[in-house]
């Protein structure tokens, strides 16, 4: 058993375990977990008072019935090793569901230190219920979302056997493979002719160029200036050297030499960087994409998709951790894309971590708010059933692209359900819906405390995520994200429309992520940060000179086609995600006189 194993390092193991206990304190959520606390406590007078011995009245209650045996030799004596190596076990099973919880830690606190106060609350229920378009009352809620899933069962009955709808088979639903839409003869000659009237017609410049042109437009520098003050010319081109020097990944040094700006210049505006100022700055790119008369050609704002980029790190920084996919260490930039092709938010995130966690950072985030956004796209890892109660309530359609679909487990209300053709697929998954309506009040609480709490958003999703199903506001969450997410999926099998419309809004998203690969050329796209501040750094500066390309690029193709009669649905059919006529490597070279100042 591992148990016995891992006490045979017992004096490594206990090098470590008196200062934990010294420096973190655990309590029990409820009464449920009162052994476990009094067997920390048994352990910290043991510590205190240098025994070797557990003495009389060892508690051994919190130790699973299956493994009590363990704890004894062969004389029947009580070996302290095991004991204290089941104690920890069982401490860090019940603080990762939140059983137990560490007073004052960011992410494994007590589920009532998530809440906004109840007075902030009050004075926000009645807005955020009006934005989610959902009943406040908790009955009104529980029938509303009876009647969502009932009428999408219903649904799909009725279309069940049309073209483009899913097939049962064996049990299970089947999407079938959608024709790629293709283009006619016609529509094609027109598409090549307006690609070859691009081609004779964009200028080829350099990088600094492209990101000098766009600031002379819209001042996304301004934002980074901390000393709010009006900035030289000379000012502006180190702050974008700075920018350029961590979204190409070559590091302060070298752009120092490719610029021959003195290192300490550019070291000095590093130091006072810091990410809210990099998410301002992406902010001022995204409105001005958003007020651009061509950005609406693509999209306008109401739509977006996020995935994440792999990025392989050289230094074992503490959130890195193994990638099989990448067979080294690595870490995770996670982008959103509105419709339009503009990137609006990015972090970083551990490349094994599960990307659903961090949807509600992007969609509630400063580069957000600029955007309208009812409709959100993403892949299989983007996906989770709170992560659709908490869209749900915040207004936007989540619509996630799930691998192995056919698997996906879907519920109905209770047996007595009529679910026509579905009966064997969704039989025996059920909703609690009395829960529901009893906890409506504090799910809607929790959903807002994730986006207006102290907290990151993406903390408040995991805590929620880790609890089992003895809570019953998990519980509840769950519940809400099935229906939602059973409501998705039978759409998405009935609906070829839908199909097409998320597979073209995350192909924009990898679209990005090309150019970001283009971007970040130094030390063959390694990352050497040594710290997860300084690789967030990096993450914000590619996503603005991501944005600013593609800004460029609009005006570019608005430039040329402005003496051109082209037809919008033609136009729809280029994409501002290129850099074929950009010099993104080389010596890059400022000039002051190209910029203009304020």
């Amino acid at each position: 058993d591992p148990l016995i194993i891992n006490s045979r390092s017992y004096s490594s193991f206990r090098k470590y375990t008196p200062q934990l206990l010294q420096n973190l304190t655990f309590r029990s959520e409820g009464i449920c977990n009162s052994d476990l606390i009094d067997a920390i406590k048994h352990l910290q007078a043991i510590n205190d008072s240098n025994k070797r011995s557990l003495g009389e009245s060892v508690p051994i209650n919190f130790v699973p019935k299956n493994k009590r045996k363990l704890l004894f030799d062969e004389t029947g004596k009580l070996v302290r090793a095991r004991w204290e190596e089941c104690l920890f076990q069982e401490v860090e099973k019940s603080v990762h569901v939140g059983d137990v919880y560490i007073m004052g830690s960011t992410r494994f606190d007590s589920i009532s230190h998530f809440f906004i106060p109840e007075d902030e609350w009050k004075s926000k229920r009645e807005v955020f219920f009006k934005r989610s378009g959902l009943p406040s009352n908790g009955i009104l809620a529980a029938k509303y979302l009876s009647t969502l899933i009932t009428e999408e069962i219903e649904q799909f009955n009725q279309e069940y056997g049309n073209d483009g709808v899913s097939k049962i088979e064996n049990g299970k639903l089947y999407p079938p493979k959608d024709e790629t839409s293709s283009m006619n003869e016609e529509e094609q000659s027109k598409l090549n002719a307006l690609n070859e009237i691009i081609s004779q017609n964009q200028r080829y410049v350099s990088l600094i160029e492209v990101c000098i042109e766009v600031q002379n437009k819209i001042d996304y520098i301004s934002c980074l200036n901390p000393k709010q003050r009006s900035l030289t010319p000379l000012e502006i081109c180190e702050h974008i050297a700075v920018l350029l020097a961590y979204a190409t990944n070559t590091g302060l040094t070298t752009m120092s030499t490719m610029t021959k700006i003195p290192i300490h210049c550019l070291r000095t505006i590093a130091n006072t960087l810091d990410d809210e100022a990099l998410k301002r700055s992406l902010s001022v790119l995204v409105m001005a994409m958003m007020e651009h008369s061509m950005s609406a050609v693509w999209g306008i704002g109401k739509s977006s998709s996020s995935d994440g980029q792999k990025f392989v790190s050289t230094r074992k920084v503490l959130h890195n951790v193994f990638s099989h996919k990448l067979r080294d260490y690595g870490t995770e930039f996670y982008s959103f894309v509105a419709d339009n092709f503009t990137p609006f938010h990015s972090e970083v995130i551990e490349c094994n971590e599960r990307d659903a966690m961090y949807i509600p950072s992007g969609l509630s985030g400063i580069g957000a708010q600029v955007l309208d956004i009812e409709e959100h796209f993403t892949d299989t890892h983007g996906y989770s059933e709170c992560t659709f109660t908490w869209c749900a309530l915040s207004n936007i359609a989540f619509r996630p692209r799930i691998r192995d679909i056919h698997k996906q487990r879907l519920y109905c209300l209770d047996k007595n359900q009529d679910t026509g053709i579905l009966k064997p697929i969704l039989k025996g998954h059920y909703i609690d819906l009395d829960n529901i309506a009893e906890q409506w009040d504090r799910i809607a609480h929790y959903c807002a405390s994730i986006e207006y709490g102290t907290r990151a958003p993406n903390i408040g999703m995991k805590r929620i995520v880790n609890l089992t199903e003895k809570n019953p506001l998990y519980r509840a969450m769950k519940d809400v994200g099935r229906i939602y997410k059973t409501v998705h999926l039978l759409e998405y099998h009935r609906n070829p429309t839908l199909r097409k419309r998320i597979t073209r809004g995350l192909n924009k998203g990898e679209s990005i992520h090309s150019l970001g690969r283009a971007i970040a050329y130094g030390k063959d796209g390694k990352l050497t940060q040594t710290t997860k501040e300084k690789e967030q750094y990096t993450c914000s500066s590619l996503t603005i000179i991501e944005a600013i390309i593609i800004y460029w690029q609009t005006n570019e193709y608005e430039r040329i086609l402005s003496s051109t009669d082209i037809e919008t649905t033609i136009l729809k059919h280029i994409s501002p995600v290129s850099w074929s006529n950009i010099l993104i490597y080389g010596e890059y070279v400022f000039d002051e006189s190209l910029i203009k100042t304020r």
